[in-house]
């Protein structure tokens, strides 16, 4: 999924200009693998512009220049009247993209500025002096966050779910916001639903035995990539481990289409991505740990938090 449509989506609705430009027409997607050192290896979308007709780029003026900078672009829309964005990014853009690439951005303003950007001097310096020559409709800062060192999603399931909330991957995020309609209880019971404590719910499952089962009723669709998830943050009563079962609609659950994730005592945040053919519709069974007792699952802020901005935003 491209970020751009997206962004400027929500921009239009605050400045008309920023409405996204026609994809194929300007610009189209492909993918690649992207392969940046720390931040592992993924399959992803890429961004190709198709046609710079009437754009010309350059460098900015030269008392607006930074020396050392690895990539800044100052371009000129001659099919826009009026318009200007100033759009920042960090070492991975550059890294990905290239040191000379400017987003879909640059059709939807007359005066369109792409320059690397680090919070320091002097780049700060450098960009105030161009906020205020450029007089900017609108600034986009994109950065990858490493101040508290590399994170990837492959090492941090929290930012793999948030990520598959934004991106609407099929599957279940099972907390209390997830209705009872959609599963059903095996070898457990749903002992109670907790909504009262100030920002944290949260709901327990009661194994009997060391076989609890969670399944899922409605079938859910593979993405593009062939992926569906389960997700969850709990409790487990002893180290074990959580098992997600997937199957077609005339087979049965069973060991060898099963991946499994080992769960420690206490506090746990899980992400099982199932990987089948794309857009192929699949049932789900969710096991959250292999010994009795109590299951306690749990809320997760930045998901709700997430949750609440993309429908406000109408995503």
């Amino acid at each position: 999924m491209l970020v751009y449509p997206y962004i400027a989506s929500i921009m239009s609705r605050d400045n008309a200009m920023f409405r996204p430009a026609k994809k194929d027409k300007f610009y189209s997607s492909y993918h690649v693998i992207a392969d940046q050192g720390v931040y592992g290896k993924e399959k992803t979308n890429f961004f190709r512009l198709n046609s710079l007709k009437g754009v010309t780029c350059g460098l900015p003026p030269e008392n607006l220049q930074l020396q050392g900078n690895p990539y800044q672009n100052l371009c000129t829309n001659s099919n826009k009247s009026n318009g200007t964005l100033c759009f920042f990014s960090d070492s991975y853009f550059g890294g990905i993209h290239g040191s000379a690439s400017v987003t879909p951005f640059v059709f939807n303003v007359r005066n369109y500025y792409h320059s690397h950007y680090n919070i320091g001097k002097p780049y700060t310096e450098v960009a105030d002096k161009r906020m205020v020559l450029y007089k900017p409709d609108a600034v986009i800062e994109e950065f990858v966050e490493r101040m508290g060192g590399t994170f990837h999603a492959l090492d941090d399931p929290k930012l793999a779910i948030l990520g598959d909330i934004w991106l609407h991957t099929d599957g279940f995020m099972f907390d209390t916001y997830l209705s009872t309609d959609y599963y059903i209880l095996f070898n457990c019971s749903q002992k109670s639903v907790i909504n009262d404590m100030p920002n944290k719910s949260q709901l327990t499952i009661k194994s009997n035995n060391e076989d609890p089962m969670i399944v899922f009723k409605k079938p859910v669709v593979a993405d593009y990539l062939g992926r569906v998830v389960i997700m969850a943050k709990y409790d487990s009563p002893q180290n074990t481990f959580a098992q997600v079962f997937y199957r077609s609609e005339t087979g049965k659950f069973n060991e060898p289409d099963s991946i499994k994730q080992n769960v420690i005592k206490g506090n746990n945040v899980v992400h099982f991505t199932v990987h089948v053919k794309p857009f192929e519709k699949v049932y789900l069974r969710f096991d959250p740990g292999a010994v009795p007792g109590n299951y306690v699952f749990e809320d997760i802020p930045e998901v709700n938090d997430l949750r609440n901005r993309m429908k406000e935003d109408g995503i």
